[in-house]
């Protein structure tokens, strides 16, 4: 079964022009394009909405401002749609239930690195169970080849010792690495934030202002 579908508000440009309820209801995996005059692109007129559900809303909003502060259209009205429809994003990624993980290769800090998911419409990466974590691991071995640490929405800044999600959710499942040289967790309060590695998927607690790649999940 789909999941619910959700309703987001995005801001169109155009002279006295309406969406009919039926084009708003229409499936969103359809494609379907809306004029807007005064803001051509190089190479056409339309904006298809697909592309709302393929990049994040803030950045499409963006786009959308700048037709409407564009000097050359003065007359041009704004007015609100309903964009339904999840967010597909995992034409690069690993769906997992209705989750679709995707990883970056920026070298951020975990502060940096939330707020680089946020920016993109989603949140760090938080396997909440054994399933998500086994799909996880699997996913950032194909795409970080040898061993790489890579942040999890995982942390204890708040109380040591208490593993929290990005969402302050109390973590549930664990995969830390267990070795008779190097067990994890075992940076005390120095090391608050948590990575999993990329060749096995284990997870080691780190310092939250290292530098490293990151992972980001998104509701689809």
């Amino acid at each position: 079964m789909r999941p619910k579908r959700d309703v987001a508000l995005g801001f169109a440009l155009a002279d006295k022009h309406r969406l009919s309820d039926e084009t708003l209801n229409r499936d969103p995996d359809t494609l379907w394009s809306l004029k807007i005059p005064g803001c051509p692109s190089k190479k056409s007129r339309d904006v298809t909405f697909a592309h709302v559900n393929i990049i994040p809303l803030q950045r499409y909003l963006k786009l959308l401002l700048k037709c409407i502060f564009n000097p050359k259209q003065r007359t041009a009205k704004i007015f609100a749609v309903s964009i339904l429809g999840p967010y597909p994003c995992c034409q690069k990624g690993r769906k997992m239930g209705y989750k679709c993980f995707l990883a970056y290769r920026m070298y951020e800090t975990y502060a940096d690195a939330s707020k680089k998911c946020q920016e993109r419409g989603g949140r760090m990466a938080m396997p909440r169970d054994r399933k998500e974590q086994e799909a996880l691991a699997e996913y950032v071995k194909s795409v970080f080849h040898g061993n790489w640490p890579v942040w999890l929405g995982i942390n204890d800044e708040r109380s040591e010792g208490l593993y929290l999600f990005e969402d302050t959710t109390r973590v549930t499942y664990f995969q830390w690495r267990k070795h008779f040289l190097s067990s994890q967790p075992d940076g005390g309060k120095q090391e608050n934030c948590v990575a999993m590695s990329s060749d096995d998927g284990d997870w080691w607690d780190t310092y939250c202002e290292r530098r490293m790649y990151y992972l980001c999940e998104f509701d689809v």
